[in-house]
């Protein structure tokens, strides 16, 4: 799925669910086009939108001065649209304060900006504002580190907003910041360079619908949701749909860190420096978060991520991972670490480590974990490896789980209790690869039942594994 901005829409079938359709914001899917289109969008121009050039805004030549009349204009003229031409503008001194909707030809329109001491656009207190149709251009050097909120577009404390169709280009801190907002939408936007974070959704901020963007070579995470404590409030209702993610130069694709209620659907990340995707809460003195709640990651496909293709962390209640599929991970397809979590459905391929690495020990919260119907191939250091208490794995399929020449059990429990191992299927060309297709050890309670492993077959390990149940 992308972003199509000729045919107007997001391209792709409709299988992604958009989980908040929310006020001013409605994502229909046209079946005879075959995108997905804001019914808000349409008609950017109105009877009521000026255009720049005809109200003298942008006619000097020099970036201070096009900066100070348009902002001056602006600021007399609250709510009215302004139009910008094609054309490469200049703009130094500080940021573009717009006070309504601002919308140009396509990345025909060029603002460009020398310095990072401050966002290239800064809009807080517009309500009803959309930002459409122009390109963004950082010819700065200092790889933004001069501010934390020297970004592309910083949206601050706004309500009813939408940002399309915008390409940031350039070493700003992060591409599009969205803080203390609500109700709105990012959508077929592409960021590019930056020193930090592609898209960033934090402060509080609910109701958020991140579609169809392209993040290029950021560098921190591709889009990132995050809810401080010092925050008034938890960023929450955030669905994050049909994004591609690639060459992140330090950092995850898609971090969730704090939030609550957060989708994360059908997007594609490609060659990320650590995870594909991180689910975290923070619990250092300097930056702590909310616990994480409520996240559903479905659908996505990620590839040769420099670390695990998903991480669950930290705090976290309640994260679903479905349907998506993982290929070719530095380490672990997906590291469960703490929390309830339930897998269902998904494909591991060619991990540099163990399929699923389920290893919070005895330390994670004392909640079910449920790994179900997965099927996980050709991973190097087993299909399975699970230190968890109180797990259910079942209708799993692990295939070749050792192409090192080690041998290595299939799945395997280590130090826990409370296990439900059942309707798995292990299968090995070279059994002298797999010694047992399920192992357990020093494992207390459980169940073992109508598991298939031909050739290695199931083995209960004599380190003090008591009330096992198998058949």
């Amino acid at each position: 799925m992308g972003f199509n901005p000729a045919g107007g829409g997001i391209s792709g079938a409709n299988d992604v669910a958009i989980s908040n359709v929310v006020d001013n914001q409605v994502l229909v899917y046209d079946s005879i086009t075959q995108l997905w289109r804001n019914e808000n969008n349409a008609g950017n121009a109105t009877s009521a939108m000026v255009n720049a050039n005809d109200i003298g805004v942008l006619t000097t030549n020099t970036g201070e001065n096009n900066r100070t009349s348009f902002n001056s204009w602006t600021a007399a003229n609250p709510g009215v649209p302004i139009f910008i031409p094609a054309g490469t503008y200049d703009f130094s001194g500080g940021a573009l304060s717009p006070k309504g909707s601002m919308f140009g030809a396509g990345h025909a329109t060029v603002l460009r900006f020398p310095e990072m001491d401050v966002s290239c656009i800064y809009a807080i207190f517009v309500d009803n504002i959309k930002l459409a149709d122009f390109k963004i251009l950082s010819t700065s050097t200092d790889q933004g580190v001069n501010s934390s909120s020297s970004n592309g577009i910083t949206l601050d404390t706004s309500t009813n907003f939408q940002i399309s169709n915008v390409e940031v280009n350039g070493k700003v801190v992060m591409g599009i910041h969205v803080r203390v907002s609500h109700r709105g939408s990012v959508i077929g936007c592409r960021v590019y360079g930056t020193a930090y974070d592609g898209i960033h959704v934090t402060g509080g901020s609910t109701d958020v619908s991140v579609v169809g963007n392209e993040m290029v070579n950021t560098g921190d995470d591709g889009i990132a949701v995050i809810a401080y404590n010092e925050d008034s409030a938890q960023s929450e209702r955030i669905a994050i749909t049909g994004n591609t993610v690639k060459n992140v130069g330090h950092a995850r694709g898609i971090t969730i860190e704090g939030g609550k209620d957060v989708s994360v659907t059908g997007n594609v990340i490609q060659q990320t420096a650590s995870n594909g995707i991180l689910v975290n809460s923070i619990g250092s003195a300097l930056t702590d978060t909310f616990t994480t709640s409520n996240v559903i990651i479905a659908n996505n496909i990620i590839s040769s991520a420099n670390g695990d293709g998903i991480h669950i962390n930290g705090k976290n209640s309640g994260v679903v991972l479905r349907g998506n599929k993982i290929t070719s991970p530095a380490s672990a397809g997906v590291r469960l670490l703490m929390g309830r979590v339930v897998m269902d459905g998904n494909i591991i391929d060619d991990a540099g480590d163990t399929g699923i690495a389920a290893d919070g020990g005895n330390n994670a919260p004392s909640a079910e974990t449920v790994i179900i119907n997965n099927v996980i191939r050709r991973s190097q250091k087993g299909g399975l490896y699970c230190a968890v208490s109180k797990v259910t794995f079942s209708g799993n399929v692990i295939q070749e789980p050792s192409q090192n020449g080690a041998p290595v059990a299939g799945a395997l429990f280590y130090n826990c209790n409370d296990l439900m191992i059942t309707n798995n299927r292990i299968d090995a060309t070279n059994s002298t690869l797999t010694p047992q297709g399920i192992f357990v050890s020093v494992v207390t309670g459980a169940l073992i039942a109508l598991n298939y492993a031909p050739g290695a077959g199931v083995a209960v390990g004599n380190n003090s594994s008591t009330g096992i149940v198998t058949s």
